[in-house]
């Protein structure tokens, strides 16, 4: 069985995102509340569609890096603008960039 062409493969995109927040939070209340909010808006087979992935979260900076498909950005986007609230404190998550690859979204995060 061949393997699949590169032009059939999803291209990956890498969403750099910073909390703001009075208060600081840890990197599992983070996911729990991203996982909570993508679920509830997309569903999962939305999610699992656009293979959806989170990649690192640093408590100091509260940013972090999450992973999609390209034609899946748009609704990661907007499920991620429904989230209200982490670990019951208000809390508004800004997508500071979108790029092509990890190295480039680390160096947004430092």
């Amino acid at each position: 069985m061949k393997p699949y062409p590169p032009t059939l493969k999803e291209k990956k995109r890498y969403l750099v995102f910073e909390i703001v927040s009075d208060r600081k939070f840890g990197k599992e209340a983070v996911k729990q509340s991203i996982w909570a909010s993508l679920t509830s808006s997309l569903g999962s087979m939305g999610l699992a569609d656009a293979e959806f992935a989170f990649i690192d979260f640093d408590e100091k900076t509260q940013k972090g890096i999450l992973r999609c498909t390209n034609r899946k950005i748009e609704n990661i986007r907007a499920a991620l603008a429904l989230l209200p609230e982490i670990d019951k404190y208000k809390a508004f998550l800004y997508i500071r960039a979108v790029t092509g690859s990890v190295k480039k979204a680390e160096l947004k995060v430092i």
